[in-house]
């Protein structure tokens, strides 16, 4: 193959890993923040103090912490621990009625699991609770079943799975099982501190002293792209004040959809700082980065602190991605705010990088890794971008060269497994270029479900070379939904339902502030069947029917008005 992968990297991205050379000439901006974190919505609050018993006022005391640019509260998801799938959707709303761009974003998602079997995974990006506790979930999965979890979590674009405090054994034993694609398409990262979770400090002079180091050396060497975060873990009312360790995320504004897209693209680093800045790039590539070049690795990293702390050290750790072997350190030096060295690597290797840094006070800061591999040989095409997009029931692929040499055309090819391809389009290539060329092709029949996509490259003389794979999601309507009496008159709102295929669905009915007011899980048959939701007990008013269907994990609202 002439255009060279981690095999590890035939795994499923939203956007191909490479990173772009348009994104890596773009100026970031560094945020400061922490993802996890509860309410009294589900275990928070332990003070049970009377001002803060929902969402919003949390987010508002966190939107006031010092060096706070982003939240997320990650409501447990479970009974056991207090939630409830109302609150979990009042939290949903409160979130985005705090959410300002530019000045605080918030994030609202769910910590999956119990921690005395399986393990805790902190989930965003679905606005839906996953659970198994009948009548208490939008979408339903079995409770220890994590490789499921993950899936669910591809099948919604953007979202991701983050570990919380991970142990050995965590997960279904991630960590003794084989190297898995779908997992490492979720998984975005780790704690590398979490807590204290149960601290009622809020002068910002509590911090943790767990590590979890040895399990993000784990990931890894199995070949996962992961990277680190702080986490408070807060049970308390001290959202970013019992410690100043944050997460710290590259971005180019503040914004939900840009936090989101630098945890999904691993531009986020760990710091026990609250405010230091780490310029990390190989080959001028960012943090989170995997790419190929035909030169050697060359390292650079520059820290900026505010408050003009010094570093005592700064080490390079490097490893051989999949290899079963833990990172060891690369080169290091002391007394200094900058590192420089050039990797002298042979043709054909790959090799991950991270920074560890150590400053004068004690403070430590994790840095994401960066992936490279040198290419063997010169590659007939350099392809800076292969990405799949969703637009109504298409799938439009777009790719970018930066070179061509002897390119006679692609293949775009298609499957639903990741394992079986088959050919969909072809796409004349450019011959000869030194210039940049845009390419696109339309999948105009989707298949239902998760499609995956991959790139074929023809030379002239018959040669081939294959991209990383890139997927998306294609959910097909299965089902009709008509209310038959709106306005309802008579004491109860009737609909039938047309459906496809046989799923479950959670039914809810909602007042115009999106309270829940009655839910009910069903089972709704293939075909035509009519229901009915008594109304005698509302008042007169605008209400909101709302249907989530498990296997398609789709959501549907229909508006109703209720009369006397």
């Amino acid at each position: 193959m002439k255009i060279k992968q981690f095999l590890y990297l035939c795994a499923i991205q939203f956007i191909v890993l490479a990173t772009s050379l348009g994104a890596n000439a773009q100026v970031y901006n560094y945020y400061f923040g922490n993802i996890h974190a509860h309410t009294e919505y589900s275990d928070g609050n332990a003070a049970n103090l009377s001002a803060y018993k929902r969402a919003k006022p949390c987010f508002e005391y966190a939107k006031v912490s010092q060096n706070s640019n982003f939240y997320g509260i990650s409501e447990h998801n479970h009974s056991m621990a207090g939630m409830l799938l109302p609150n979990f959707h009042k939290g949903l709303l409160e979130a985005d009625s705090v959410n300002q761009n530019s000045v605080f974003t918030t994030l609202y998602g769910m910590e999956y699991g119990v921690i005395s079997g399986g393990g805790h995974v902190l989930v965003y990006g679905i606005d839906s609770l996953i659970g198994w506790e009948t009548g208490n979930y939008d979408i339903y999965n079995s409770q220890y079943d994590y490789s499921s979890l993950f899936q669910k979590i591809n099948r919604h674009p953007g979202a991701f799975a983050y570990l919380a405090h991970m142990q050995s054994t965590d997960y279904g034993n991630l960590l003794t099982q084989p190297y898995n694609a779908l997992w490492d398409s979720a998984i975005v990262g780790l704690a590398i501190r979490s807590g204290p979770a149960f601290s009622s400090d809020t002068t910002y002079n509590n911090p943790s002293t767990s590590t979890y180091n040895a399990r993000y050396q784990d990931l890894l060497k199995k070949g996962y792209h992961v990277s680190v975060g702080m986490d408070g873990d807060n049970h308390n009312i001290t959202f970013d004040r019992a410690t100043d360790a944050r997460t710290v995320i590259l971005a180019t504004s503040l914004s939900r959809a840009n936090v989101m897209d630098a945890y999904r693209k691993l531009r986020f680093y760990a710091s026990d700082d609250w405010n230091a800045k780490v310029d990390f790039k190989v080959n001028g590539k960012v943090m989170g980065s995997v790419f190929s070049s035909n030169a050697d690795a060359s390292i650079t990293l520059t820290i900026t602190d505010a408050d003009a702390e010094t570093t005592s050290s700064i080490k390079i750790w490097y490893g051989v991605p999949a290899s079963g072997s833990t990172a060891t350190a690369l080169t290091s030096n002391t007394n200094s705010s900058s590192i420089s060295f050039t990797h002298s690597m042979v043709a054909g290797s790959s090799y991950y990088y991270y920074a560890e840094i150590t400053q004068a006070d004690g403070d430590k800061i994790w840095t994401a890794p960066i992936w490279f591999n040198k290419n063997s040989s010169v590659l007939p095409i350099e392809l800076v971008s292969f990405t799949a997009e969703k637009r109504k029931q298409q799938i439009i692929l777009n790719w970018t060269t930066a070179s061509e040499i002897n390119n006679n055309y692609f293949s775009v090819l298609r499957s639903s497994d990741n394992l079986i391809f088959e050919p969909i389009a072809k796409i004349n290539g450019g011959g000869n270029s030194s210039s940049l060329l845009n390419y696109s092709a339309i999948d105009q029949h989707p298949l239902t479900g998760i499609n995956y996509y991959r790139l074929d490259q023809y030379d002239f003389n018959g040669e081939v070379s294959s991209s990383s794979i890139v997927m998306n999601v294609c959910t097909e309507k299965n089902h009709s939904i008509q209310i038959l009496n709106n306005p309802s008159f008579n004491s109860l709102i009737n609909y039938v339902m047309i459906n496809e295929i046989s799923e479950r669905a959670t039914v809810q009915l909602l007042d115009e502030l999106s309270n829940v007011i009655y839910t009910e899980q069903i089972f709704v048959e293939k075909g035509e069947k009519s229901y009915s939701i008594t109304t005698a007990h509302l008042s007169n008013g605008i209400y909101f029917l709302k249907f989530y269907f498990q296997e398609t994990n789709s959501i549907e609202t229909l508006k109703v008005e209720v009369r006397e």
